[in-house]
């Protein structure tokens, strides 16, 4: 099943950000690299899979902009909390899509609770053992993605207020 992508009308079946061309564009700038193996509806799914798990990244500094839309984007904020203009599909979305495909395609958990978001306070080599902090997050943290996200998204203490067109 091909992919619809959101155009930044607020498309009611879209069911992803960028196109199968925009991710493989994305993958080869990035100098990333995908198995030659991955078909090309394996990446659709791992796309549609990215699309939903950014929509799940955090509070948006604005709504959707139609009732009707399938995803997260557009958003009816004009401007991000950088004071930039933002896209209908902002890059920053795109990117953060194409990095979640990329680390399910490569077989990393998006959802699965792992890591402790890399809070360690010790670790040992033999016998191994690894000790997390007690304010650890229970899931791994993506931090590059969501430094991608974080200028859409409003803080959790409240204390960032969005700029709204």
């Amino acid at each position: 099943m091909a992919l619809v992508p959101e155009t930044g009308t607020g498309v009611a079946n879209a069911d992803t950000f960028v196109t199968l061309a925009e991710f493989a564009a994305y993958v080869t700038a990035q100098a990333r690299t995908i198995a030659a193996t991955v078909t090309d509806a394996q990446k659709e799914g791992a796309l549609r899979y990215a699309a939903k798990w950014v929509g799940t990244r955090g509070n948006w500094i604005a709504g959707r902009l139609t009732t009707t839309q399938a995803l997260d984007f557009p958003i009816s904020a004009s401007y991000d909390l950088k004071n930039k203009a933002i896209a209908a599909v902002p890059q920053a979305v795109k990117d953060a899509q194409c990095e979640a495909a990329i680390a399910h395609i490569t077989g990393e958990s998006l959802a699965e609770p792992l890591k402790r978001g890399g809070a360690i306070v010790a670790a040992s080599v033999g016998p191994v053992s690894v000790t997390y902090a007690g304010n650890a997050p229970a899931g791994s943290t993506y931090r590059f993605i969501d430094s991608l996200l974080r200028p859409l998204m409003l803080s959790s203490g409240g204390s960032i207020q969005a700029v709204l067109g």
